[in-house]
């Protein structure tokens, strides 16, 4: 499950960078106006999946061993 919410989070990244790409010309443009209400919630998707790669990151990797651990025989 851990690898399959990275993965999201990484595909989350990819709006955010999209919006933040359109949100930057538009500002160079000189007229951000609208674009600003269509490109901020790409951005805060983009946030989320950071969020997402960090949490799951600082995790300890679990795994399905269901094995006795021989050092408390």
């Amino acid at each position: 499950m851990r690898v399959f919410l990275i993965i999201l989070g990484v595909l989350m990244l990819l709006p955010g960078a999209c919006g933040a790409i359109v949100l930057g010309i538009a500002f160079i443009e000189g007229d951000p106006g609208a674009i600003i209400v269509f490109s901020l919630p790409f951005i805060l998707i983009g946030i989320g999946g950071i969020a997402l790669i960090k949490k799951q990151m600082a995790k300890p990797y679990e795994t399905n061993d269901d094995t006795p651990d021989k050092s408390q025989s």
